[in-house]
């Protein structure tokens, strides 16, 4: 369960990674926001897909 979860927030932090640049381009938010926003998408990715993709020991 608490892989599925985290495979779900890892998910949605990559749709944050990619938003944010998306917006740039059609000159709806600053470049400092999207500089913001990508680096806590981010931060929150390596933590959720560290517990995703985590192998637990068989022994």
């Amino acid at each position: 369960m608490k892989k599925i979860i985290a495979q779900c927030i890892a998910l949605l932090s990559l749709v944050l990674l990619i938003a944010p640049s998306l917006l740039l381009l059609m000159n709806q938010i600053e470049l400092e926001r999207v500089k913001s926003v990508m680096l806590i998408a981010t931060i929150i990715w390596f933590a959720s897909a560290t517990v995703w993709m985590w192998k637990e020991n068989a022994s």
